[in-house]
């Protein structure tokens, strides 16, 4: 239940996406890999926030802050930077924009579990 409503949870499976116009995948990328081209032939808009196509040269990499336009180039699927790297890009974009920047070295320490 939520807010007194209740709410059905079911079983992904390779049919679960007809009719539906975006597809939000966070559950790993071997459910990813499972289920995304099934989502994209039912004619669905797949948002991937695994790991799964963020380095898949077909794939545009979005932060909507920062390079909303690419999302014209998609092929049914939009891939979400990591953690890391969508904050760092949503907090430099206003200071390339004003000012431009070179070069940036980053190092990010995080937990391996």
């Amino acid at each position: 239940q939520f807010k007194g409503r209740e709410i059905i949870i079911q079983e992904a499976k390779t049919t679960s996406f007809e009719g539906v116009d975006i597809a939000f995948f966070s559950a790993g990328g071997e459910v990813s890999r499972q289920f995304v081209n099934h989502a994209v032939t039912s004619g669905a808009i797949v948002i991937d926030n695994t790991s799964e196509y963020r380095m898949a040269h077909d794939v545009p990499l979005v932060v909507p802050e920062v390079n909303a336009h690419t999302l014209k180039e998609h092929n049914g699927i939009i891939a979400v930077p990591n953690c890391s790297a969508l904050q760092m890009v949503t907090a430099l974009q206003p200071i390339r924009k004003s000012f431009g920047i070179e070069r940036i070295i980053v190092s990010t320490y995080q937990a391996v579990s």
